[in-house]
């Protein structure tokens, strides 16, 4: 149970530093070249679906949270094709223009393959890597 608890506590972090990284590349803050600034903050949002999962299934499979995480961020892409107008007020409520998007583009697509698939790099390679190991020192 505790490993359980301190990897649900490392998704949080790593979900928390997701959501902070898209919104300083969706800001004037900083300034990134147009071909970064115009994919970055989608690479990162499917990072950060990636690790919403494993907050939820923190003792999931990499596989499964890829898989979870491509469905949802694929999903919400579709969703952008249909324009009826009750969806139309919800992405015009504060913030939801940031969690749903606007306008279908194929290119995002790939982004949210690669913000996924950086995300399971970094969950495998230090995350879950990390873990194993102090768990063996016990």
């Amino acid at each position: 149970m505790k490993t359980k608890n301190k990897l649900r506590i490392k998704y949080i972090i790593c979900f928390t530093v997701a959501i902070i990284a898209g919104l300083l590349s969706r800001s004037d803050f900083v300034d990134f070249p147009q071909c970064i600034d115009d994919h970055l903050g989608d690479i990162i949002w499917a990072g950060m679906v990636y690790f919403m999962f494993a907050v939820l299934r923190p003792l999931g499979s990499g596989q499964w949270k890829m898989l979870a995480a491509i469905c949802f961020s694929f999903s919400v892409e579709c969703s952008q094709l249909i324009t009826a107008g009750w969806l139309e007020a919800i992405r015009d409520l504060p913030g939801m223009r940031l969690v749903l998007g606007y306008g279908f583009k194929f290119s995002d697509l790939i982004c949210y393959i690669i913000g996924v698939g950086m995300a399971f790099l970094l969950d495998q390679h230090f995350i879950l890597r990390k873990s194993q190991v102090r768990a063996m020192k016990y």
